[in-house]
């Protein structure tokens, strides 16, 4: 999510550096390891109960602790008080679901779609941090407890369930952490992080989305198939061969989701716990988040040398990446989970711009780092550049891009060339304001 379309740092570092004005600075932050923290706390492993609200008090969840054997997963509706909205407009708790329509954006935004001859989308469900209040919102207890903390009302608990939790993948994700710290080459770190991350997509696989596609080649065995009362479809590949979808007749639900669902939890309560204790806590107003993902924050920060601030909040931070001649150098925390890296290791960040979710470009001391969704790399390196980023955020205008793709039709492939919009000037995820870079959370009480 982009919170704040626009940041240009103004230090020492920086060719344009004015001394008149305070010291502000960017830096993009990110977790190590986020899954594998989440998956090293306990998890629900046995025990399983419903509850009714009246089987159980919020004073008894609050004083659930953390590392106890016992958990719980509530649905509950929440109030988000107006006095809150403007300290956490650029990062909601509790995001959720929303169905965007045409009549939730406001003029700036259909400005905008207007002057690139597009039309809004009837309606576009997505994932969106937002200040509204909460209705039979599910959640694990411990992000109950750090809502509520920071300043979130329950209003309700519809039902609980409780369960025996256990630290039970918290050796093999230390294994694997303890492999990867000793790693010599890319592949060795990757393999090792994908061990980890493998075992998270599988406690949320859907089962329900696998087909069962059979391959013939003879009329007798497709007549078959097709006359099965599961049948689905048929795609013809060619004159002998023929795919023929039949519908699940049984399936197994042997996922275990909750487990999935309460690792998703805890890495929001890493970062929220992160966002609001830490960095908040420290700088205030002073600090403004420019844009998270699942497990980094950009921020820019006013304040007199960060390097300083950096070195006295060590204990929250990675240094081992950046240069050894660096004063904040350390391995102290090296590929520690749940600790904090400088992705650009120390470099002077010049200026940040962001379009939208997953689109966004850093110009630092050293160079560019961007991220554009549906690119390919090759492309993202030759065509695209910070100016490019610049260029669409003031002109409101959409760049196109050519790529070349390999593409596969009927298991016939061929390769094509394709114009994509690479940059479009349009995201719908915030409330956007009429100055173009400065926006609203949905809920905020200021939008009415």
């Amino acid at each position: 999510m982009i919170s704040h379309l626009h940041s240009e740092a103004n230090h020492p570092q920086c060719p344009n550096y004015d001394a008149s004005e305070a010291n502000k600075y960017i830096t993009y932050l990110d977790a190590n390891n986020l899954y594998g923290w989440a998956m090293s706390q306990p998890l629900p492993a046995s025990d399983f109960e419903w509850l009714s609200p009246e089987e159980i008090s919020l004073q008894q969840i609050c004083q659930t602790p953390d590392d106890g054997t016992t958990g719980y997963i509530l649905e509950v509706d929440m109030e988000y008080p107006p006095e809150l909205h403007d300290l956490h407009n650029n990062y909601p708790l509790a995001p959720e679901r929303m169905t965007i329509t045409p009549n939730t954006l406001n003029q700036t935004a259909l400005n905008i779609l207007n002057e690139m001859n597009v039309q809004p989308a009837l309606k576009s469900e997505k994932l969106v941090p937002n200040l509204c209040n909460k209705q039979n919102y599910v959640l694990h207890y411990r992000n109950l407890k750090l809502y509520l903390s920071l300043g979130l009302k329950l209003t309700k608990i519809h039902r609980v369930m409780k369960f025996t939790q256990l630290c039970w993948l918290k050796d093999y994700i230390n294994f694997n952490t303890e492999q990867r710290k000793h790693a010599k080459t890319v592949f060795e770190k990757d393999f090792f992080k994908l061990l980890n991350n493998a075992v998270y997509g599988k406690t949320m696989e859907n089962l329900r989305n696998r087909v069962k596609v059979g391959i013939v080649q003879t009329k007798k065995r497709a007549e078959k198939l097709v006359a099965s009362p599961a049948f689905h479809e048929f795609t013809i590949f060619d004159e002998n061969l023929v795919a023929v979808q039949r519908k699940l007749t049984k399936l197994c639900l042997n996922r275990p989701i909750q487990v999935g669902f309460v690792i998703l939890e805890l890495n929001k309560v890493l970062m929220y716990d992160f966002h609001y204790n830490i960095i908040m806590t420290k700088y205030g107003d002073k600090a403004r988040l420019l844009f998270t993902d699942t497990d980094s924050l950009c921020y820019e920060i006013t304040t007199g040398d960060l390097n300083q601030d950096l070195e006295r909040m060590k204990q929250y931070f990675d240094f081992s990446d950046y240069p050894r001649d660096h004063p904040l150098y350390s391995d102290e925390n090296k590929e520690k989970i749940g600790y904090f890296k400088d992705e650009l290791n120390g470099q002077p960040c010049l200026e940040f711009i962001g379009l939208r979710s997953k689109m966004y470009s850093i110009l630092s001391e050293r160079g560019e780092k961007q991220t554009v969704k549906g690119i390919y790399k090759s492309v993202r390196q030759q065509q695209l550049k910070h100016a490019n980023y610049r260029e669409c955020l003031l002109s409101r205008k959409p760049l196109t891009v050519s790529q070349n793709r390999i593409g596969s039709e009927k298991h016939h492939i061929f390769s094509m060339q394709e114009s994509k919009r690479a940059l479009p000037a349009f995201d719908d995820k915030r409330f956007l304001l009429e100055d173009s870079v400065t926006s609203l959370s949905y809920g905020h009480y200021k939008i009415g």
